[in-house]
């Protein structure tokens, strides 16, 4: 379930940024903006403040890299995640979810419906 559903979610509006506008069964839309500049710059820096905390390791040169290959592999979970409980409450097809991201239905289903990996990438813990 995505906590703070509220049947319309919009991002900061970004003038030059196209939206997507997502449809569940005629009831409700859902329309995401792109990032703004400004929006970009706090995500960066929130994400960098993370890289001191994790520098611990041997690869400290590679900590802030290391770091955001982990955060993206836990982001792109989550997002799956997210999508699958959007999936579920508003009977979204795998169209339109493959419509809202720029893929196929096929990419979208074969990208959101598995469960979250068990096993971590090839990187080192």
């Amino acid at each position: 379930m995505i906590a703070g559903y509220s049947g319309r979610t919009r991002l900061a509006p970004a003038s030059s940024a196209p939206s997507i506008l997502l449809t569940g069964s005629g009831r409700r839309s859902v329309k995401i903006d792109r990032l703004t500049a400004e929006e970009r710059r706090v995500v960066r820096k929130a994400l960098l403040a993370l890289i001191p905390a994790c520098s611990r390791r041997v690869e400290a040169p590679l900590a802030g890299a290391l770091l955001m290959a982990r955060i993206e592999e836990e982001a792109r979970d989550l997002c799956a995640e997210l999508v699958r409980d959007a999936r579920d409450q508003h009977d979204l097809t795998w169209s339109q979810i493959g419509t809202a991201f720029g893929i196929t239905m096929q990419s979208a289903q074969w990208r959101f419906s598995r469960p979250p990996r068990k096993t971590t990438t090839r990187m080192r813990r």
